[in-house]
């Protein structure tokens, strides 16, 4: 289909872009948050590292 046919074409398509970086933000946020506050770290006890930051900073009275 020519998209000279379709003059909704170009209208459309900046939309399904701002949909598309949603998502990819969206999705990277909720990596982060994962790795940030769910997920067993290796170190410091096993705990994920935003926990053992706040953790620290309530400990040197930062928090």
């Amino acid at each position: 289909m020519d998209h000279s046919s379709c003059p909704n074409s170009i209208e459309v398509l900046p939309y399904h872009e701002q949909v598309g970086h949603i998502a990819r933000q969206h999705s990277g946020q909720g990596l982060m948050h994962r790795y940030n506050w769910i997920r067993p770290h290796q170190f410091n006890q096993g705990l994920a590292p935003a926990v053992t930051e706040e953790k620290l900073n309530v400990v040197s009275g930062m928090g």
